[in-house]
């Protein structure tokens, strides 16, 4: 390995290491918090490898994320919709219907 494959390869880890971290905090709060990363990355720059790696943007990889989950527990629980959507982070029931009713 070259001196700069080696400088790169650790460049690139740190990235990944702020996109997870990033990303970890996006999952938790739906927010993105560019003060949480270790390594400065404009958060524009960010969006853009995000779509360029998932196919998606941040806010649908995260709405595709909950629609996974609460069918998972509509399935696997007897709670209430209601309950369900507002653990998984929609608003409310109808919030979950009209987003997973989107093409």
């Amino acid at each position: 390995m070259t001196v700069r494959n080696a400088v790169v390869g650790r460049a690139h880890v740190a990235q990944q290491d702020s996109i997870d971290a990033v990303l970890d905090q996006f999952l938790r709060s739906g927010k993105l918090a560019q003060n949480s990363v270790r390594t400065p990355i404009a958060e524009s720059w960010i969006h853009r490898q995000f779509k360029k790696t998932t196919g998606l943007t941040p806010h649908q990889f995260i709405v595709q994320r909950r629609i996974e989950q609460a069918k998972v527990l509509l399935a696997q629980s007897n709670l209430p919709i209601i309950d369900v959507a507002v653990r998984v982070g929609f608003v409310d029931a109808r919030h979950l219907h009209r987003v997973n009713a989107r093409p």
